[in-house]
């Protein structure tokens, strides 16, 4: 198994700020499908500790992208933000 990235912990950082009642080891597979807690507002606070934690905008146009840890994380690995990370 190897060990998490840099990007992960910090992801996993922003989902423990947002869902502080979710246990740790269960946020790596949380999605909006699986916690019920996780509503539009939770998204949007999401996105905004994301943005804090990254020092990124994150453009409306890409909401529709933050619907998982798996979909974040995949979005936040992209070369042309991961170099400002």
């Amino acid at each position: 198994m190897t060990p998490p990235t840099k990007i992960t912990l910090l992801l996993e950082d922003c989902l423990a700020m947002v869902f502080p009642d979710v246990p740790r080891k269960q946020l790596c597979h949380a999605s909006i499908n699986s916690l019920a807690e996780w509503d539009s507002l939770a998204t949007l606070t999401l996105v905004s500790v994301i943005e804090e934690t990254f020092k990124r905008q994150i453009p409306l146009d890409d909401l529709e992208e933050f619907l998982s840890f798996e979909l974040i994380l995949a979005y936040l690995s992209r070369p042309a933000l991961r170099a400002a990370a």
